[in-house]
């Protein structure tokens, strides 16, 4: 027969102590029925005296707790143990080779709708299938995490043989904010407050067969050795201030008048086109 089996149905009488914990105390409901009081650790202490065959006295004292530690017992890909609450039902299983007691959740009562945060953290192997027995890490696997307690949302898909790079998103509520990471190279950052940033650390393009592009901003700064533009027409709103040489293969008109060949009536010359040069 199995050395582990279902003990027996116990209460949470305090939960884990952080989140990373795997421990609870539980008072054994099933095992100890008559149990009087609260559902909580306490700690009793029993004295006993005696004298010994030397006739010396002597006295012991034992400290007794109603309620025993139990373990997680992992539940499939799940990386956390779940919240549960003071009060809450949980399934306990018995290792009678260390007598090591294991609890899992059962969701059995209406307590498990009393837990005021949570926290889920999931993990899916992704490293390559020709390696040999390898621990699971955050290097080599998927990871999902939606905590209740930090208010915010991870995907993290870690540099794996057969990928393209670090993929990271992270949706921090607290903070309103979104951030998609990809390879340590472009970040793009959004937040509640009608902000968004998109940094790009190596070489980008971007393409559009159609559609329009509206922005928006308060300034834009743009720098490069070279840009080249092939627009129809180009229509300018405001002061325009150069710097550099200008080269023009066509005409150029100020307020409607060729800069090239026009009239000058105050004093009845023309200005021609200008010549090649140096």
């Amino acid at each position: 027969m199995s050395k582990f089996k279902r003990y027996c149905i116990a209460t949470v009488a305090e939960p884990k102590a952080s989140i990373n914990s795997i421990v609870i105390q539980v008072t054994l409901d099933e095992i100890l029925p008559f149990e009087d009081g609260d559902k909580i650790s306490s700690e009793e202490k029993y004295t006993t005296h005696g004298v010994d065959r030397q006739g010396n006295e002597y006295s012991s004292t034992i400290t007794v707790d109603k309620t025993v530690d139990a373990i997680w017992l992992r539940e499939g890909n799940r990386v956390l143990a779940p919240d549960v609450v003071r009060g809450e039902k949980v399934q306990i299983y018995r290792n009678d080779q260390d007598d090591r007691l294991y609890w899992s959740e059962l969701g059995a009562d209406d307590t498990f709708q009393q837990r005021k945060q949570e926290t889920l953290s999931y993990a899916v192997a992704a490293f390559d299938s020709t390696e040999e027995k390898t621990e699971h890490t955050a290097e080599n696997c998927y990871t999902a995490t939606l905590s209740g307690h930090k208010k915010i949302f991870i995907l993290d898909m870690p540099n794996v043989p057969g990928s393209k790079g670090h993929i990271r998103v992270t949706a921090d509520h607290a903070q309103g904010e979104v951030k998609i990471e990809i390879m340590d190279i472009v970040t793009i950052k959004a937040t509640s407050e009608y902000y968004a940033s998109v940094e790009i650390n190596g070489g980008a393009s971007l393409e559009m067969d159609n559609g329009d592009i509206n922005l928006k901003f308060d300034k834009i700064s743009l720098e490069g050795s070279e840009a080249d533009f092939k627009i129809g027409k180009t229509n300018w709103n405001g002061d325009v201030d150069h710097k550099g040489n200008i080269n023009n293969t066509g005409k150029i008109k100020s307020n409607n008048v060729s800069v090239d060949k026009h009239d000058h009536p105050e004093t009845g010359s023309k200005t021609n086109p200008p010549t090649p040069g140096t």
